[in-house]
């Protein structure tokens, strides 16, 4: 599987976040725990194990947090609403209506306060 294309949304403050869109099938979100996600380097490397399997069955869309990876490194608010803002914005951008969503360590409570 080659590498995928890396895209941009910019959220309603003005930040440009980083993010891919992988494979065929049902779509899956990824949320990373911050600060830690790379989207280049998560396919390419720390999740190389993880990630093109799951493209392997679905639409897979995973993002650099603000201030992380290849998002703007400006300053950014690790409030729960700013983070949940960022799934938001990311999710409409890559136009993803109905959806499953993974994830681990300090980024579970933020996908469950998203999801609720």
């Amino acid at each position: 599987m080659a590498t995928p294309r890396i895209q941009y949304a910019r959220t309603s403050d003005g930040l440009s976040v980083a993010y891919c869109v992988e494979g065929q099938g049902s779509d899956l979100l990824w949320v990373s725990p911050p600060p830690f996600c790379h989207v280049k380097l998560d396919w390419d490397s720390f999740f190389a194990h993880i990630f093109p399997p799951l493209a392997a069955n679905n639409r897979l869309l995973w993002f650099d947090w603000p201030g992380t990876g290849l998002s703007d490194r400006d300053s950014f608010d690790f409030s729960m609403g700013a983070m949940t803002r960022v799934i938001e914005t990311v999710v409409a951008r890559a136009g993803l209506e109905k959806f499953a969503v993974a994830s681990l360590l300090g980024g579970v409570p933020i996908i469950l306060t998203y999801a609720a």
